[in-house]
């Protein structure tokens, strides 16, 4: 489904013919076809991919993806991956390639905890130690 502001975002950078318009947004000249689909409004021959490449030419925002669960079998309910057998099931984020959690971690309480690195870059920056103990006493 081709998104309405890739459409109006196209039809105002297009200069000259479809092929100059792909030289002028760092496209290949081949996908002047895929402009036309996407000018015109053909959902059929233009793939997620291939707007999200005109998408991130034009200056605009990739598409998100979007998943297709199946509902689950059990309770027929909300759609969940498996089959939850009528237990209560936890919701979950689904990270893209490449993404992971982070958690912020605490600074080691003693100086002889520290790494290498951190110790490193403790004295680099002058740090005072000062144990979390120490510091709510003053």
């Amino acid at each position: 489904m081709i998104l309405s502001d890739t459409q109006e975002r196209l039809s105002e950078r297009r200069r000259g013919t479809l092929r100059e318009t792909c030289s002028a947004l760092g496209l290949p000249k081949k996908d002047a076809g895929l402009l036309s689909d996407i000018i015109r409004g053909i959902h059929t021959n233009v793939s997620d991919e291939a707007e999200n490449r005109v998408r991130v030419a034009l200056g605009l925002a990739p598409k998100p993806k979007v998943y297709q669960l199946p509902e689950c079998p059990s309770c027929g309910g909300e759609p969940h991956h498996g089959d939850c057998h009528g237990k209560t099931v936890a919701q979950v984020v689904v990270l893209a390639p490449g993404e992971r959690v982070r958690s912020p971690r605490k600074p080691p309480a003693k100086w002889a905890d520290y790494s290498v690195r951190l110790l490193a870059q403790a004295i680099a920056q002058r740090q005072p130690y000062q144990p979390e103990h120490l510091a709510v006493c003053r």
